[in-house]
């Protein structure tokens, strides 16, 4: 059986709309999944966010807070970071890139050593921004990270 030229044409026509139709089901299919981690559960529905996301590999915390003397707020802030990585099946040497954000930078660099103990000498791209206030007048400190861990 041969197709005249127009049938050919509308053919071609359908086809290629049946492609394009089903496009956005392929790339949804191919799209990792969203997986949540919530340690901080309280605060995380009383504002609206969650605390850990993966998405395929790649592992993004919210910021962690911390107040009270810098060293203390630093070593608090880092070990829930810890916790929270260790709940998404991660470590500190995981974390390519870290933004952290305080109302007194100076004492952050004073107190330097606290953070990098975390990290073992493997530490990752970071930011520091020193800013007027944070979420809450008391917190001092506030701590992203995103980490990479193996794929499974």
């Amino acid at each position: 059986m041969t197709l005249s030229r127009s049938d050919r044409r509308l053919l071609i026509w359908f086809l290629a709309a049946l492609i394009i139709a089903m496009l956005p089901w392929v790339v949804l299919a191919q799209a990792p999944a969203k997986e949540k981690f919530h340690s901080h559960k309280p605060s995380e529905d009383m504002f609206g966010y969650t605390q850990t996301v993966k998405v395929g590999n790649t592992l993004y915390l919210s910021g962690i807070t911390g107040r009270g003397p810098m060293n203390e707020s630093i070593q608090g802030v880092y070990e829930r970071i810890g916790k929270a990585l260790e709940a998404a099946g991660a470590n500190f040497s995981h974390v390519v890139k870290e933004n952290l954000y305080t109302t007194n930078l100076d004492e952050v660099k004073k107190y330097n050593a606290v953070r990098m103990k975390f990290y073992n000498g493997d530490h990752p791209s970071a930011t520091w921004v020193q800013v007027d206030r944070l979420f809450n007048a008391d917190y001092n400190l506030e701590v992203e990270v995103i980490a990479i861990i193996d794929p499974k």
